[in-house]
């Protein structure tokens, strides 16, 4: 027999319900991948909005949108300023609002088929009306990137240049500005041609990105996932072009671009975390055999700059550091730079053992020397004695002190290192940057 529910129990449910996030409400990592994935099939095959798929690395993209919901649907811990995700999504759209003419017409068709993939999953109608409730005020950002877009064309390029960036503050107002670069990189001209001969068009690059984004990504190799998810979206282009180059760099190239394009590729997290790990370049460079192979391209070219790769591989870590990509907070959460400290935290305390580990080695090798040298017992000059007890009760001594000293200089760097905190590099990209 069961028992009837008493009120305690019923108002300790309501209180769970109403404790819950929208995102919780909408069925969780789950549900919302599943609801994702679907979401952008149909839009790839929806005639208004399939030329902005075209050599987009759709995996990719469908993992960071369902950390973006996560962030947007979540906890007010979580959820990002109004004015930090509009600056977001205005510099993220930069190159579609230039290139391809998105505009709010745009932002209407994606708003109306995310609601009937939530229909078609039978979400409750209030829970689609939260939703909608969020997203609609994004309308303006999609109105005003396309306002821009269309100034720009009309302005003389030298006038452009003397413009400040866009930004939220502009949003709504008759300031002269243009669309904000978040993140770029030029193509060289030999790019191409070494990637696809006489068969290279202006898609030939992103082509090339679109298949290393997903290879990277969680369903091509999940252990690269791991660091190459923790990457904002923006990100994953300049990170393939620069691997890409790597790959294919004519010998008289220029050293100073060399060393730009190898420390891309090395810190792909940003210079404040650990380098990238020799294991995982290694299958970093499987997966772009694997890609020539789909992509076309002959042996004869393929093996050369495998070799290529190789040789930068003395300059990558030895130890494969785990961060969760996948996982972690989107760049937005209001959790994330606490996430990014916590991971900073950890690789500094990883090098500082491995360094405390490295002088432990380097003294024990110095008094093995100061032993092997000694006599069992001389004289000096002064006529005292030295003896390897002695020696060795001195060495000891001074190992003691190097450690207290040490542990006294790792409390100070603690100290230090709080006060220091620095926001990671490509999050003052997003919101900070500027002409």
């Amino acid at each position: 027999m069961v028992a009837p529910m008493n009120d305690s129990s019923t108002s300790s449910v309501s209180s769970k319900e109403e404790r819950a996030t929208l995102y919780e409400r909408l069925g969780g990592d789950a549900m919302m991948n599943i609801m994702v994935w679907s979401f952008f099939d149909e839009l790839v095959e929806h005639p208004d909005m399939k030329p902005f798929f075209k050599n987009i690395a759709m995996v990719a993209m469908k993992t960071h949108t369902v950390k973006l919901f996560k962030v947007m649907f979540g906890t007010d811990e979580e959820q990002p300023d109004d004015e930090n995700l509009r600056e977001y999504l205005l510099r993220t759209h930069t190159r579609l609002f230039r290139d391809l003419g998105l505009d709010a017409g745009h932002f209407d068709t994606l708003a109306g088929c995310f609601v009937e993939g939530l229909q078609s999953f039978q979400v409750s109608q209030d829970l689609i009306d939260e939703c909608v409730a969020l997203m609609a005020p994004l309308r303006v950002v999609f109105e005003y990137g396309a306002e821009l877009a269309k100034k720009e064309k009309e302005m003389d390029p030298k006038e452009l240049k003397k413009l400040p960036w866009a930004s939220a503050k502009t949003i709504g107002t008759e300031e002269p500005a243009v669309l904000p670069t978040l993140a770029s990189i030029d193509i060289p001209d030999w790019l191409p041609t070494a990637l696809a001969g006489k068969n290279a068009t202006k898609h030939t690059v992103r082509e090339w990105t679109c298949e290393l984004t997903d290879r990277f990504g969680a369903e091509g190799d999940s252990e690269i996932a791991d660091t190459f998810l923790d990457q904002p979206w923006v990100d994953h282009h300049i990170f393939c072009v620069s691997f890409l180059q790597l790959a294919f760099l004519p010998d008289d190239v220029d050293v100073a671009h060399r060393q730009k394009m190898l420390e891309i590729v090395m810190y792909p997290r940003g210079r404040y975390c650990a380098r990238l790990s020799r294991h995982l370049f290694d299958r970093m460079i499987t997966q772009f055999a694997l890609a020539c192979q789909k992509l076309g391209m002959s042996t004869h070219h393929s093996k050369p700059a495998e070799e290529k790769l190789l040789t930068y591989r003395s300059a990558f870590a030895g130890k494969t550091v785990k961060v969760g990509g996948a996982t972690c907070p989107h760049i937005l959460s209001k959790t994330y730079e606490q996430h990014m400290e916590m991971v900073m935290a950890q690789e500094r305390e990883s090098s500082m053992r491995k360094s405390s580990k490295k002088k432990k080695r380097s003294n024990k090798k110095a008094f093995t020397r100061l032993i092997m040298e000694a006599p069992d017992c001389s004289e000096t000059e002064t006529g005292s004695v030295t003896s390897r007890e002695t020696l060795n009760a001195s060495f000891t001594r001074e190992d003691a002190s190097n450690r207290s000293t040490s542990r006294s200089s790792k409390k100070s760097e603690g100290k230090d290192s709080k006060r220091k905190s620095k926001m990671p590099d490509f999050i003052k990209r997003v919101f900070k940057a500027g002409q």
